[in-house]
């Protein structure tokens, strides 16, 4: 019986420098340097610290294919990645990447964009991490130092270097803290239930769950069942219905 393996990551990178006519919605004349992942944060599920892989600033070369190599073995491990706004940046730019450095794409999982969990749940103020860590009572650990800290990074800047991994490391575990405050309101995206073989929540894995009602189609009903431990709410299987004329 075994456990889900659940990812959650973050990614820091450089910007795409491009020459172009002017500085408002113009098209790139030229690609002069592509985007770079300077770092990886990363967090499995139900263990304490998070971990980084990064560029050695001490080598002075802009070389990302060491850590791409590392954090694709962990994908390629994962059932389930956590991000935030993942599906259209942090995991993109790693697909691309792994293209570039021709690592293939890692295994299939399943990927839960918290930016898009907080959009269906409800209208937030802004679905930035910090607001929506804000409008939960929380805050952010750690401030970027803006864009200063990536300019500084690509001077091989030591304490930059440090400051932008520590910071890559706080969002991890603020995206994770996030998602599981988040949860309770959100349909599963998963059955870990399936994972330990047993009846149990399909979005957190406990047994302890309890039946509150049924919910009602034209072929059936099904039976509304919450979880006491996370709150989230879910069916269990579809009863028909005898028609009576």
């Amino acid at each position: 019986m075994r456990q889900a393996k659940i990812l959650t990551l973050d990614i820091e990178n450089t910007a795409l420098v491009v020459e172009a006519w002017g500085a408002y919605q113009q098209d790139a004349i030229r690609i002069l340097k592509p985007t770079i992942v300077l770092c990886v944060g990363a967090k499995w599920m139900n263990e304490k610290k998070p971990f980084v892989y990064a560029i050695d600033y001490r080598k002075k070369k802009l070389d990302d294919r060491e850590v791409c190599k590392k954090i694709w073995k962990d994908l390629d491990e994962a059932d389930a990645v956590i991000t935030h706004n993942g599906d259209q940046h942090d995991l993109k730019i790693l697909n691309a990447r792994f293209f570039y450095h021709r690592l293939g794409l890692p295994s299939p999982y399943i990927s839960i964009d918290t930016k898009k969990l907080a959009k269906k749940i409800g209208k937030f103020p802004t679905n930035k991490l910090k607001h929506i860590r804000e409008f939960s009572g929380h805050t952010l650990k750690e401030d970027s130092g803006g864009y200063g800290t990536w300019e500084r990074c690509l001077e091989w800047h030591g304490p930059s270097w440090k400051h932008l991994t520590e910071y890559c490391m706080n969002d991890v575990v603020a995206t994770e803290e996030t998602y599981l405050d988040l949860r309770p309101y959100a349909s599963p995206h998963y059955n870990l239930s399936a994972f330990l073989e047993r009846d149990g929540c399909p979005s957190c894995g406990s047994v302890q769950i309890q039946k509150r009602g049924y919910s009602y189609s034209k072929t059936g009903r099904r039976p509304k069942i919450q979880c006491i431990k996370c709150g989230s709410w879910s069916t269990g299987k579809h009863e028909k219905l005898v028609n009576v004329r």
